[in-house]
């Protein structure tokens, strides 16, 4: 299959290093920047053309003629719009996804019900940020939280519909989890019908496949994964020391447009909670404070890396602190802050992978990093009609995958499950059949129309899971 991406930025780097180890793929990617391309080349076997992405010539010398599939993730809404309406009008590339981040694009009905002609799925980064941040509310723990089943058209998630889920759960100084061996953990989890799949320690590059080869104890800010039906994944957290309760008092530090928006979800998920909403900038407080028309939320105007302002303010009392101005190191310098004065969940938002990295060494909850969030969602509308369903972890260094089970995947029908030959570095956590998650195999042998949930350390592994049930993942 042949994938264009236009844009080699954070975005457009990430969904070429998750789609690259599939050998079934071909990949040609354009930017107008050639030190990124340089960049990229040393991670990714790809076609890379420099040039811009509405130049028809470049578009055929990236061979969009023999495409199946065009991602625009530019930095520029228009360019990823007009891309994709050369792809439609000039040549008939099948489908077509694009990254638009301007709220005023998506608000214009004359504008979407134009451009649905010509891009099949917009992505929005904000808006898969706001969904991220009020999921994570339901999960206190959980640093990530993938869920198999539920995408809808409009890129969405129905809670309803999701079948199976896996999270990323950190060893918070407090928390159970701290001290204790992977085996007691496990079968603490097996009490609950969950199960233990893996571990990564704090300063380790790759994380242990559970069972590892030798004992190994939690520390501090070390983090398991963990499956379960959803149903059963709050009881999970619970075994881990986090108790879901009924979140009654938030703190949204930022009022540009992600602020806002996770302010009005935050008050129709949980319509009797309280919520300060903070701007540095004094006219947009104003303006906010005007057009928020929900009750129990008060806007403010002050600098959130003033102590003596989140005291003020009460900010300690809150329950969730989230930071999600334009600017990466207030959000870590106020979250930061949070935690000192004793706020128990704080979520910043980061854009630079290097802070990503760094925050997983401080009190912070949980680093969000909109172009890892909207790589993953395009990633889903990418394998959503394949065999292979893949959903990005860790900043695309891992993967989760929904294996769907045919009567062509012949080399393991019919086998154990627990026996099939898979890399150390893969290992098969869950089976779905006929609605039923089993996390526990017993002498379960492997029937078509089966569903394996698949975690792989090392994306690496990705040809060998191919191989494994003999069906290509984007055979459309």
């Amino acid at each position: 299959m042949n994938i264009v991406i236009l844009g080699a930025g954070q975005v457009g780097s990430t969904i070429a290093e998750s789609l690259s180890p599939d050998s079934d793929i071909d990949l040609c990617v354009v930017d107008t920047d050639q030190s990124r391309l340089d960049y990229l080349a040393h991670k990714v076997e790809s076609i890379n053309i420099c040039g811009s992405a509405t130049d028809p010539d470049v578009l055929r010398q990236a061979n969009i003629e023999d495409a199946e599939m065009v991602l625009a993730v530019t930095g520029s809404d228009e360019v990823n719009v007009l891309a994709c309406q050369l792809c439609y009008h000039v040549f008939d590339t099948p489908k077509r996804l694009a990254r638009i981040r301007a709220q005023g694009y998506l608000k214009e009905a004359d504008f979407k019900s134009q451009v649905n002609e010509y891009i099949d799925q917009v992505i929005n980064p904000e808006q898969e940020v706001t969904r991220q941040c009020a999921r994570l509310v339901r999960f206190p723990g959980a640093t990530q939280l993938v869920d198999f089943g539920g995408l809808q058209p409009d890129g969405t998630i129905n809670d309803n519909e999701v079948t199976v889920q896996l999270a990323a759960i950190k060893a918070a100084e407090w928390s159970q989890l701290v001290g204790k061996n992977l085996d007691e953990v496990a079968d603490d989890l097996a009490g609950v019908d969950a199960r233990l799949v893996a571990m990564h320690a704090l300063d380790s590059t790759t994380s242990y496949i559970y069972p590892t080869e030798s004992p190994l104890t939690i520390a501090e800010n070390d983090e398991i994964y963990v499956v379960a039906a959803p149903r059963q994944m709050q009881p999970a957290l619970r075994v881990c020391g986090y108790l879901s309760s009924e979140p009654s008092q938030f703190a949204v530090a930022g009022g540009g447009h992600v602020g806002k928006q996770l302010t009005l979800e935050l008050k129709r998920r949980w319509p009797r909670s309280s919520i300060k909403l903070i701007e540095y900038d004094e006219q947009r407080a104003i303006d906010l404070d005007r057009s928020i028309q929900a009750s129990d939320v008060t806007v403010l105007h002050g600098d959130v890396s003033d102590e003596s302002f989140l005291y003020a303010n009460n900010v300690q009392e809150n329950q969730y602190f989230f930071a999600v101005t334009n600017d990466d190191e207030i959000n870590v310098m106020s979250s930061l802050l949070a935690k000192s004065i004793e706020v128990p969940y704080a979520i910043a938002l980061v854009g630079k992978p290097t802070y990503v990295n760094l925050v997983g060494h401080t009190a912070i909850d949980v680093a969000i990093s909109p172009q890892q969030s909207t790589a993953s969602m395009i990633l889903r509308h990418v394998h959503e009609v394949s065999p292979i369903q893949i959903n990005s972890m860790r900043d695309g260094k891992e993967q989760a995958l929904l294996v769907n089970v045919s009567s062509e995947s012949h080399k393991i029908v019919g086998k154990d499950v627990s026996s099939l030959s898979l890399p150390k570095s893969a290992c098969i956590c869950a089976l779905l059949r006929d609605g039923q998650l089993h996390t526990r195999f017993g002498g379960m042998v492997v029937e078509p129309n089966d569903q394996l949930v698949v975690f792989l350390s090392d994306i690496s592994a990705m040809d060998r899971i191919e191989a494994l049930i003999r069906v290509s993942p984007l055979s459309f």
